[in-house]
C-alpha cells in the first residue's frame, strides 16, 4: 500500500491516452500522453516528477530483494533480431 495524504492534492484530474507508434522501421512501440491540472502550488511536471520517484523508491524494495535483480541487465530486442524474426514467418 502507498500511503497519501488526502489534505494535500496538488493535483486536481489526470488523464492518459495509450496509443501505437513508431521509431524507424518498428512498429510495436507504445506512446503515453498524460494531461496533468494543479491547483498551481506546483506545476504538472513537477507532479509527475515527484509522483514517478514515489513509485520508484517503492518498487526499489522488490528489486532489493536479491542481488540478481539489482545487477541483472534489462533485455532489449535488437532491430535485427527483430527483422530476421518476421522474415522467418
Amino acid at each position: 500500500m502507498i500511503p497519501i495524504d488526502s489534505i494535500y492534492t496538488p493535483v486536481s484530474r489526470v488523464t492518459y491516452q495509450v496509443e501505437n507508434t513508431r521509431v524507424g522501421q518498428i512498429t510495436n512501440y507504445d506512446k503515453l500522453t498524460l494531461d496533468v491540472w494543479t491547483d498551481g502550488s506546483t506545476g504538472p511536471k513537477e507532479a509527475i516528477a515527484l509522483g514517478s520517484k514515489i513509485l520508484t523508491e517503492h518498487l526499489n524494495i522488490f528489486v532489493g530483494l536479491t542481488d540478481e535483480a539489482q545487477h541483472a541487465e534489462i533485455m532489449v530486442e535488437k532491430e535485427e533480431d527483430q527483422k530476421k524474426k518476421k522474415c522467418l514467418k
